[in-house]
């Protein structure tokens, strides 16, 4: 992910990254600590936490991410599979995500998702 993500930044035309999964993120942080430059303008986001992502944001190279509610998803799964097994009619279901960054990952509902 590192090597892939150093290829990346190179680019000409670059205007923003988006990091799929925390792996990738963390491919790309350390391809920005290994020496990569950001170049001017562009914008990294990503997907899930952890401290890697949160130390990025917080340092500014990246912008934010997206995380998602494991309450929820836990809650629901088990909704669904008691519905399920009382026979009854179950479908995908949203289970919530939030954007995170420097402005609001300190607060407490955002906070108690970014997992370290």
């Amino acid at each position: 992910m590192t090597t892939a993500a150093t290829g990346v930044l190179t680019m000409s035309g670059l205007v923003g990254v988006f990091c799929s999964n925390e792996g990738a993120a963390v491919g790309m942080i350390n391809a920005i600590l290994g020496g990569g430059r950001v170049p001017d303008g562009v914008q990294i986001v990503g997907f899930d936490a952890g401290t890697a992502q949160k130390d990025a944001v917080r340092a500014g190279y990246f912008m934010g991410a997206i995380t998602q509610d494991p309450v929820q998803i836990g809650y629901q799964a088990v909704s669904l599979a008691v519905r399920a097994i009382r026979g009854e009619n179950v479908s995908d279901i949203d289970t919530g995500a939030r954007w995170w960054d420097a402005s609001n990952m300190d607060d407490p509902e955002i906070a108690i998702l970014l997992y370290d």
